[in-house]
Parts: C-alpha cells; sequence; structure tokens
C-alpha cells in the first residue's frame, strides 16, 4: 500500500486481519479513531509513513481466540513508534508515534512464542525488504 491518503474514519482507516500481510509506504493517515489496526496473526512494515491526529496511529491485537497471536508491526528507526497502552490481559498494544528509537511489536497469546514470530519476521523482509530487522525489541 503505497502513496494514499486516509482522513476522518470514524472506526478504522486501515484494517489488517487474519494472517494477513502487508507492507505500507509513504502514506498519510489522519483524524481517525485508529489509524492502522492489525490483528489475528497479521504482519505489517512501515516505511515513511505520517500518522496525523489519530487517537490511536497503530492498534495490534488478538481478536479471535482460534488465532495464536495477535498483530506484529515493524518499523525502521525513523518511523519508530512507541507504546502507548499495552494490556497483557485484552492482548492489546496501542501505540501513538515517537522519534529515536525503534522496535518491532509482536502480540500474542502465549508471549513465550519467540522462535514463531522470528520465522514471521523472516518472512515478513520477504514482502517487504526495506525493513531493517536487526532494529531493537
Amino acid at each position: 500500500l503505497e502513496k494514499n491518503s486516509f482522513f476522518d474514519a470514524t472506526d478504522k482507516a486501515i484494517s489488517v486481519g487474519e494472517k494477513s500481510y502487508i507492507s505500507m509506504a509513504k502514506n498519510t493517515i489522519a483524524g481517525s479513531v485508529i489509524g492502522v489496526a492489525i490483528k489475528d496473526e497479521s504482519r505489517a512494515g512501515f516505511y515513511e509513513n505520517r500518522f496525523l491526529d489519530n487517537k490511536s496511529d497503530v492498534s495490534l491485537y488478538q481478536k479471535k481466540n482460534e488465532f495464536v497471536a495477535g498483530g506484529c508491526a515493524v518499523f525502521p528507526k525513523k518511523d519508530a513508534l512507541k507504546i502507548e497502552n499495552s494490556d497483557k490481559n485484552t492482548n492489546k498494544v496501542i501505540i501513538k508515534r515517537q522519534k529515536d528509537f525503534s522496535y518491532k511489536i509482536p502480540t500474542r497469546r502465549f508471549f513465550d512464542q519467540e522462535c514463531k514470530w522470528e520465522r514471521q519476521y523472516k518472512e515478513l523482509e520477504e514482502i517487504a525488504p526495506w525493513i531493517d530487522l536487526n532494529t531493537n525489541i
């Protein structure tokens, strides 16, 4: 998804769900309740996107119990976001834009499944090769 603009979504501007893969570059998402929702074992890579005045820029969560994990977001250093709110019990992570650090954010029902997520990061690297998988978690 590249070079698009999304404005004033009353729910989600973009929803990525149920084992989906997406790479997003140079998009503008503004004035929405949720800019990008990533759920149920889906993965998204971000590069040079603009988030303006959203209640939540990116929301990661597990919606359906049939999925082992929630969403996974990968940001290069200059697109780094910070965790605004994290609730392990409901498996939701809300993140807002912040500069000067980066990480990958896996949300999952079982927090000890690092091997599975490392494999999925490699899969994400194949669909979005511009992502630096050596950034901090």
